[in-house]
């Protein structure tokens, strides 16, 4: 093989491509042979700092730590119920079936509006759950008719003390407040326990359908907030 050529690390690149301030410097380094002190090129070292100010005021953190302005969240039950209570519906609520659609007619102007025909199969107060006792305000609530053999005996007993028979379903629905258990266990609740106008939360579970849109046949109606 032929021998490769040195590589010459040392030497500066062509003088065209240096940028000015290299090349005047060298322009006053002395010749090879010359016993003239290389001249020291002067310069002043500035250290400066780039600020960049925006012209919108920063905006406020969402985050309640100590300093951000707002007050740290309390990690107490009595505080969550507080930040809920807006939030809270003031009555119970109640479980419903759909059967079906319909529709409305208005007889002045002949406005068709839909409607969703709901069952209340049997709603009828079970129990109760207090501030003091289990750390939040509720009315449970079972709706429909199960046998006794397929019931648990606890919760035959629990239906028991509340004198109702048996039920299909039973949930809770939340309070604001002492003033929502109101009504006692064994009182019977219906259609009347809402009025025209009034504004219900409504919450199902999905049979799966994908888009068809086809809700449970088993409903939850909430009371309004106001």
């Amino acid at each position: 093989m032929p021998p490769k050529p040195t590589l010459n690390w040392g030497l500066l690149p062509p003088t065209f491509l240096l940028p000015t301030s290299t090349r005047s410097f060298l322009a006053q380094i002395p010749a090879a042979g010359s016993h003239a002190a290389p001249a020291q090129p002067t310069y002043t070292s500035i250290r400066t700092v780039m600020r960049f100010k925006s012209i919108q005021d920063p905006k406020a953190s969402r985050f309640a730590y100590r300093g951000a302005g707002k007050p740290i969240l309390e990690a107490t039950s009595t505080a969550a119920l507080q930040r809920r209570a807006n939030s809270t519906p003031l009555r119970t609520g109640l479980f419903g079936t759909k059967k079906g659609m319909s529709a409305m007619y208005d007889p002045e102007t002949g406005t068709r509006t839909a409607c969703t025909v709901l069952q209340f199969d049997n709603n009828e107060v079970v129990a109760h759950k207090t501030r003091d006792k289990n750390g939040y305000w509720a009315v449970q609530i079972g709706a429909g008719a199960r046998q006794a053999k397929n019931v648990t005996r606890p919760m035959l007993g629990h239906f028991a003390v509340a004198r109702v028979p048996p039920k299909m379903h039973v949930g809770e629905f939340k309070v604001k407040g002492r003033e929502g258990v109101q009504v006692q266990p064994g009182e019977s609740l219906g259609p009347s326990w809402f009025s025209v106008g009034q504004w219900v939360d409504v919450r199902a579970i999905s049979k799966g359908k994908g888009f068809a849109g086809v809700s449970s046949p088993f409903l939850v109606l909430g009371s309004d907030r106001a």
